[in-house]
């Protein structure tokens, strides 16, 4: 029998809406340890769903409404596109952030997608998804590219 994590077993209902809570945010993140520390931090206001493949992404999407959407740009534009378009679709005012690592790339034409440049500080991220602003007191937590440690 195959046994659902908290996080999961909420998934169940179809309107993935938690008023003491920003909502129902999926991050879709190649990267496991980017995965891992977005969740943790997000999940103070957020109840996240973390998925690694588009495709498990829009497997969740066909089925639940989330208030909040993050995408890495390590995903196929199409499938970037997709995910967006899918999540408006089911819920009209979802926030939804692009994470960018190259800004030299020309941006991808995804309307009412907002931009972030990696690295960028976790309280920015949760700024733009509208569950928090940006305080001195924040620790200085920040996500940065894979093997952009120890760049000059």
């Amino acid at each position: 029998m195959h046994q659902m994590n908290p996080v999961s077993a909420s998934l169940e209902t179809e309107h993935l809406s938690d008023p003491a809570a920003g909502g129902h945010l999926l991050i879709v993140e190649p990267d496991e340890l980017t995965l891992w520390s977005l969740t943790t931090y997000l999940g103070r206001w957020f109840i996240v769903e973390g998925r690694r493949t588009d495709r498990s992404g829009l497997g969740l999407l066909r089925s639940h409404s989330v208030e909040a959407l993050v995408l890495s740009d390590e995903l196929p534009v199409r499938s970037s596109e997709a995910l967006a378009l899918l999540a408006r679709r089911r819920n009209p005012n979802v926030r939804t952030v692009l994470m960018v690592a190259q800004t030299t790339q020309p941006p991808r034409a995804m309307p009412r997608v907002v931009r972030i440049e990696k690295p960028f500080a976790l309280p920015e991220l949760a700024r733009l998804l509208g569950v928090a602003a940006l305080t001195e007191t924040e620790p200085p937590l920040s996500v940065v590219p894979r093997g952009a440690v120890g760049r000059p």
